[in-house]
């Protein structure tokens, strides 16, 4: 991978937190990053990516933003049609990539829940239903 690849990553982090401050919605802003800055942009996915928000409908489970990576993995290599797991290799490809996206966040975040999160970061846990 090139230099200007690796970097990649980098700035789709730096700009999924420069759109969640304006607009936040965690899930849709990581993967808006991930698509502006690896040009693959489907409206159609990014407005399936809403109700992961805030841990699920804004609930504190799976982080929204983990979600919003984890779609862009199946964007990029999930399976095109409807095929067995056991025979498909973009079902293998696929859940190799996501299973690494996973633990890689859990690694850095010490879970994937977004209120264990939230407490890792800011020191306490937010209602994400309250305004």
């Amino acid at each position: 991978m090139g230099r200007k690849a690796d970097n990649l990553p980098r700035r789709a982090a730096r700009l999924a937190r420069i759109l969640g401050e304006e607009f936040s919605g965690c899930s849709q802003m990581t993967l808006k990053a991930l698509q502006e800055t690896f040009g693959i942009v489907d409206q159609n996915v990014f407005a399936a990516a809403t109700p992961f928000a805030g841990g699920i409908a804004r609930d504190g489970e799976v982080c929204g933003a983990l979600l919003g990576a984890l779609m862009f993995v199946g964007m990029l290599c999930g399976r095109r049609r409807l095929e067995r797991t056991s025979e498909s290799e973009d079902y293998s490809r696929c859940m190799s990539l996501a299973v690494k996206v996973y633990e890689d966040f859990k690694q850095e975040y010490g879970s994937v829940r977004c209120r264990d999160v939230h407490l890792r970061l800011f020191g306490r846990v937010y209602d994400l239903k309250e305004p």
